[in-house]
């Protein structure tokens, strides 16, 4: 009889030590952390307190969730489920709580949203479902979720073209929506028919081979920020790509295979500010490519197999960092800054190690940035600085002579430090 007393015992305590521990702040907000075992949410552990405002059970162990675990908490606002190991939500979970303005449900192993799921929370802004499992959005999904503002979708299974070109058609008011890590490349062109205030536009990872027309219908006149990096978008020749796009700010072509742009292509962007274009396959940069951008402060356009770079791009912009960093240029046009800065006097750093610059046009390139007070990413005492050694002492172009070149692989290659280069800018 002891024995089974204090077994008894035992087994409580041990429930009660696997079980999430939880306290409260400032009268409202309750923090859990996870308990020793996985745990089913269940009515008790955060339910009937009706001044919770919010509930945090982030990385609790969480399995599954009772359908009274929320009850009578009728002022909570804010949810975060998230980091734990729920596989499946039960219509109804979240009646009873029509205050909640943001759930996450992020980092779980949830493969389906049943419809119905949300119904009941037609104040809720914010929806993070990022990182689960979900393979299909069934429509009718967010249709009573009309004052939906932020949506988390990233990293996801589902397919863009067994998506319904009308799933956001009751959601106007979506200003973030990200897509990123599904495969969006065949989305309906209807997609995002219905939205009217979109700002920022997750669309990274998303095997997508040219820019969506679902991103850039005229209702999205709105949208500012558009990620598309990691994708292996190869050309940007449509001067009509970016037409109703007059008030994006950020462009992000990071990670992609683009070899060809049209001199036109980004005149529609009237706002933007920066443009990333890294990490591509370009060549050549248009003469009249980024002319007369008033706006733009930021150009990347490192980590290509660019060999050119003609001053006349970036004629009257307002530029202010420009990176060239990792291409095959081997010199800058004559008189470079001092004409760039002449259209433009705002440009404040520039980057362009990893080229492989004749010696002579580099110690020509420094001396300009220093006369004009532009930051650069060149140490001129590392040993392992270089540039490519010819028999001139000064910089050769196309339209100048040319010489013959020493081909000894001993020679080809210089360290910049060596003392008669550094003499010879004195």
């Amino acid at each position: 009889m002891l024995w089974e007393i204090v077994s008894t015992v035992f087994i409580l305590t041990i429930s009660v030590w696997g079980s999430p521990k939880c306290r409260t702040r400032f009268n409202a907000e309750v923090v859990c952390v996870a308990g020793s075992d996985d745990y089913i949410l269940q009515r008790g552990l955060v339910s009937d307190n009706n001044d919770t405002v919010a509930i945090t059970l982030k990385d609790c162990r969480i399995t599954d969730v009772d359908i009274e675990a929320f009850k009578n908490v009728y002022n909570l606002k804010e949810i975060d489920l998230s980091r734990n190991k729920i596989s499946f939500l039960k219509v109804g979970v979240f009646d009873g709580i029509p205050k909640l303005s943001s759930l996450r449900l992020s980092k779980n192993l949830l493969s389906t949203l049943p419809l119905g799921l949300f119904d009941n929370l037609p104040t809720l802004q914010r929806l993070d479902v990022s990182d689960n499992k979900i393979n299909f959005l069934k429509l009718g999904i967010f249709n009573n979720l009309p004052q939906l503002v932020r949506l988390e979708l990233a990293n996801n299974e589902f397919l863009g073209n067994e998506l319904d070109p009308c799933l956001f058609d009751k959601n106007p008011m979506i200003k973030y929506l990200h897509f990123s890590g599904n495969n969006m490349s065949e989305a309906p062109d209807q997609l995002l028919n219905g939205i009217q205030e979109l700002s920022i536009l997750g669309l990274s990872n998303c095997y997508l081979t040219e820019i969506p027309k679902f991103a850039t219908r005229s209702n999205l006149n709105t949208l500012k920020k558009i990620l598309l990096q990691r994708n292996q978008i190869r050309r940007l020749d449509d001067p009509t790509t970016f037409i109703n796009m007059g008030n994006l700010a950020m462009l992000d072509l990071f990670n992609n295979t683009i070899e060809n742009l049209n001199e036109t292509v980004f005149k529609p962007l009237t706002k933007i500010e920066v443009i990333d274009l890294s990490l591509n396959k370009i060549e050549q940069i248009p003469k009249n490519m980024f002319q007369n951008m008033l706006s733009v402060k930021s150009i990347d356009l490192s980590n290509n197999l660019i060999k050119i770079i003609p001053t006349n791009a970036f004629k009257s912009s307002c530029l202010q960092t420009l990176d060239l960093s990792s291409n095959r240029i081997s010199y800058l046009e004559r008189n470079f800054f001092s004409t760039l800065c002449c259209f433009n006097k705002t440009l404040s750093t520039f980057y362009f190690k990893n080229n492989p610059f004749q010696c002579a046009c580099l110690v020509e390139i420094l001396k300009d940035m220093k006369k004009f007070g532009i930051k650069h990413d060149i140490d001129e005492n590392k040993e392992h600085t270089k540039c490519s050694m010819t028999n001139e002492v000064t910089c050769m172009r196309p339209d100048e002579e040319i010489r013959d070149v020493d081909n000894d692989e001993d020679k080809l290659w210089s360290t910049f430090g060596l003392p008669h280069y550094i003499n010879s800018t004195k």
